[in-house]
Order: structure tokens, then C-alpha cells, then sequence
């Protein structure tokens, strides 16, 4: 039974861990690093590297994947996003199933390649190829079909999404990644809700989006439910692209119409969009637009060189790098400003010649002494070379995975003392002149010069 075949695939897939053995070390080595490194927010930056660590485990699966620019489809069911994809694809051997049981409704990545494949990743990141056992799989999972595979539980809570890879009809867009998302619309089925939560789990983490209205319904404007569920995954942050889909199915002089009535919706809903495209699947066809071409917005999405991917993921472990980073530097400008205070100590105490006083300036110059020297060795370079290592090691790592430098001038950005301005260490280094200059004898230079240092507060500073 084929159904028992794919489940057994599924279930015993590895993940490809020689893909993610040389980041698993540095990233390692990172930890270690950084634990010797005390920050006020240490609990976010290390939720933050186990978010990186997590992604990268599924990007390892299949690295291919994610060196390309990711563009969500999403829309209502009857939209046609899965139509809208095929329409990109050459090959006719594979094509993604229209009409879907919603037991199987399961998001799938469908890239540009010269090979057809059809690979199932599985919960824990396990590579499963599909297509070897079924090649017809795609089909085979619609609703309308003879030889429907019926696997009598939901298999998105096994395989969590599909990689599908075929040739596209244009190379142009060779480094283009379509996201085929359920159609978001609930209802009382608890597949249909969980199709509304996988829909917005993947739409709300794409930062380009196509969003699909059927021509044929609502007369092709935007709905009210389309207008609700898009403001609930956040538009902030996203390039947004209106496709409306079947104009086929209009007369062409009312497609004019049509394209008006939607710009004035958004505008009302205050939605703010790339372009709105009249597009028909069926005839691979573009018949009006507005500001921009969807031909041109899907391409110029490609043309960056790092996936969206791959800087995400930088963003976030340059941020978290420099966070380490301010931290010891900040503590070293804290440590050259004591070091600072110190030598104002015991040039203050060089002008005491009182008898009186000569045990306590001894002492209190032998402290100041001591206090600088332990200072003058603190190992902060040290730890800032071997961050930066680790940094740059982990950073590599990434790229060798997604096959692209990434672009970032660490000594451009390098935080050094100069950057750091507080106003605890503005106190720190201008208590000398608060000092009186060439007091003869004065206990209150003592005082002074030995209260100073009390204040710091730092006897016991280390880096942690």
C-alpha cells in the first residue's frame, strides 16, 4: 500500500547533519565565548541564537531551498494560488493539485530547477523524497481524482511542508521561491482552521507577498474577511502585490473597472501595495496593471544576492554580536577610566609631605598602585579577539550553507571606547579635577583622592 510506503519515508527521514556539523561547532564555540560575557539582556540574545540555531536546522535540510528569494501566494480557496504557481512551471509532469483535501492541504516550496523533484520534509527536519516512491503524488492528493491517496489522518502533522522543484518557464527567475499556502479561510472543519493557522504562520514570516483575489468572486475587489486576516500578519515590514487572479473570465472592457475598484478599496483600507496585476493562470497572461508589472515585481525580488533568508538571519547575529561586543567594551572603557582615576590618586598623593600623613599617603598610594596594575591586566582584548573569531568563524559557517557571501565590514562597524558615552564615566574621569591641585599636606586631598576611588564601585569588576 503506497500510503503505508510514504508514511514509513517520512517517518525514518534524517536530517542532513553534514550540512550542519561545521555550524553546530562554531556555533558552540560562540556560546562559550559569550557566557564569559555578562549583558543586562542575556536571556534575549541567547533565545535569539537558539532561534538562529533552530532555523538553520531546517534550512540545512535543504539548503537549495533557502539560497533563494521567497515569495508567498496566499489568498482565499477559491482564489487560485495554486493555478497562479502552476502557471510558472515548464514541465506539465509536475503540477501542484488544484482542488485539495484538506487533510493534505500542506504548504509547498515550489523553486527553479533543472530537475524535477518532489521532497517531503518532515517534523524533524528529515529529507523524504516522494517523488521516487509516487511520482504522481501531487495529483494524487486532489479530491476529484480515481487513485486519491487517503491516509485517514492529517498528514501535516508529519510533514509540515513540500519542496517542489521543477523548471520554470522563465530563467529569469531562477533564484525565485513560490510559497503555495492553504487557503486561509475557517470554517467549522478542523483541518480548514488549521490551514488558517499554517497559512498565517507562513504568510506573517514572508517579507514579499502575493496576495490573490479571484476574479470571478466579489466581482475581483478585495474583501472584507482578505482585508482583516492581511492586517493580522503584520504589513509593516512586507512587500505587498495584488493579483487579480482569472481576468480571463471578464470582458476585457471591464477590466478597467475592476482595477479601479480595488485601488480605491486599498486606499480606503489604507493598504499600501507594490502593484496590482489582472493576471490569468490559465492563459499565462498579464492584461492590466497598475504602478508595477507582476512580471517585473517577481523578478526584481531575485535580483538581491543574498536570499531573504540568509539576511535575516544576519541582521539578527550581527545584533547579537555587537551586543556582546558594546558589553565588553563598555566595561573597558569603564576599566581605562578607574585605571584613569588611579593615576590621579597617585599624582595627588606626590604633592603630600606632611609627616603626619606619610603612613596613610604610602597606603593609600600603594592601593592606587595595585588598583591600576590589576587593571592595566585585564584580559578584554583577549575576549573581544576571540568573540570577533568565533563571529567570523560562525559567520562562514552560514554562508557555507546558503553558498553566498554575505556583505558586512566588521572593522567599519567595530564598536570601540570612543562610542561609549556615559554619564557614569563621565563622573569617573573628571573627578580629578575635582581634586585640589598641589594641596600641601591637605588631608582633604587624601580624603578625596581615596573617596573617589571608593565610588567607582568596581573592586570587585570583572567580566563576569
Amino acid at each position: 500500500m503506497q500510503e503505508l510506503q510514504i508514511i514509513n519515508e517520512i517517518l525514518s527521514a534524517k536530517p542532513n547533519n553534514q550540512t550542519l556539523s561545521s555550524f553546530n561547532k562554531y556555533l558552540n564555540n560562540f556560546y562559550d565565548i559569550t557566557k564569559k560575557i555578562a549583558v543586562e539582556n542575556e536571556r534575549d540574545l541567547v533565545l535569539n541564537l537558539k532561534a538562529i540555531e533552530s532555523e538553520m536546522a531546517i534550512i540545512a535540510a535543504y539548503a537549495e531551498l533557502f539560497s533563494k528569494h521567497v515569495i508567498a501566494v496566499g489568498g482565499g480557496f477559491s482564489a487560485g494560488k495554486s493555478a497562479f504557481v502552476n502557471s510558472f512551471l515548464k514541465s506539465k509532469n509536475i503540477q501542484l493539485p488544484i482542488s485539495i483535501d484538506p487533510t493534505t492541504a500542506i504548504p509547498s516550496y515550489v523553486m527553479s530547477s533543472d530537475k524535477d523533484q518532489i521532497i517531503g520534509i518532515s517534523k524533524n527536519n528529515g529529507v523524504a523524497n516522494l517523488g521516487q516512491i509516487a511520482p504522481d503524488i501531487l495529483s494524487r492528493l486532489t479530491h476529484n481524482t480515481a487513485n486519491r491517496l487517503n491516509f485517514e489522518f492529517n498528514l501535516k502533522d508529519i510533514l509540515p511542508f513540500l519542496v517542489v522543484s521543477s523548471e520554470f518557464n522563465e530563467p529569469k527567475y531562477q533564484n525565485i521561491c513560490f510559497i503555495d499556502t492553504p487557503g486561509y479561510n475557517p470554517n467549522n472543519d478542523g483541518n480548514r482552521a488549521q490551514d488558517f493557522n499554517t497559512a498565517k504562520e507562513f504568510l506573517a514570516n514572508s517579507s514579499s507577498l502575493l496576495w490573490l483575489i479571484g476574479c470571478d468572486a466579489s466581482g475581483g475587489n478585495i474583501t472584507q474577511k482578505d482585508i482583516e486576516f492581511l492586517n493580522s500578519i503584520g504589513l509593516e515590514n512586507k512587500k505587498l502585490y495584488i493579483v487579480i487572479n482569472k481576468a480571463d473570465l471578464k470582458a476585457t472592457s471591464d477590466l478597467e473597472e475592476v482595477l479601479e475598484n480595488l485601488k480605491e478599496t486599498l486606499e480606503m483600507e489604507g493598504i499600501e501595495y507594490e502593484g496590482i496585476s489582472l493576471y490569468s493562470s490559465v492563459k499565462q497572461k498579464e492584461y492590466k496593471y497598475d504602478k508595477i508589472s507582476l512580471f517585473y515585481f517577481i523578478y526584481n525580488q531575485g535580483q538581491n544576492k543574498n536570499s531573504k533568508a540568509q539576511v535575516k538571519i544576519m541582521e539578527n547575529l550581527i545584533s547579537i554580536y555587537q551586543s556582546y561586543e558594546r558589553a565588553v567594551v563598555t566595561k573597558q572603557a569603564y576599566n581605562e577610566a578607574i585605571f584613569s582615576v588611579a593615576q590621579s590618586i597617585t599624582v595627588e598623593i606626590a604633592y603630600i609631605d606632611d609627616d603626619d600623613y606619610e603612613k596613610q599617603a604610602f597606603k593609600i598610594s600603594q592601593y592606587a598602585n595595585n588598583l591600576k596594575n590589576e587593571f592595566q591586566n585585564s584580559n578584554y582584548d583577549d575576549i573581544l579577539q576571540n568573540l570577533k573569531r568565533a563571529f567570523i568563524e560562525l559567520k562562514s559557517s552560514i554562508e557555507g550553507i546558503f553558498g553566498s557571501v554575505y556583505p558586512w565590514d566588521m572593522k567599519a562597524n567595530e564598536i570601540t571606547t570612543k562610542n561609549i558615552d556615559l554619564p557614569e564615566l563621565r563622573k569617573i574621569t573628571n573627578i580629578d579635577d575635582d581634586l585640589p591641585k598641589k594641596a600641601k599636606g591637605s588631608t582633604k586631598a587624601i580624603q578625596d583622592a581615596n573617596t573617589a576611588v571608593q565610588k567607582t564601585g568596581f573592586f570587585n569588576f570583572e567580566v563576569k
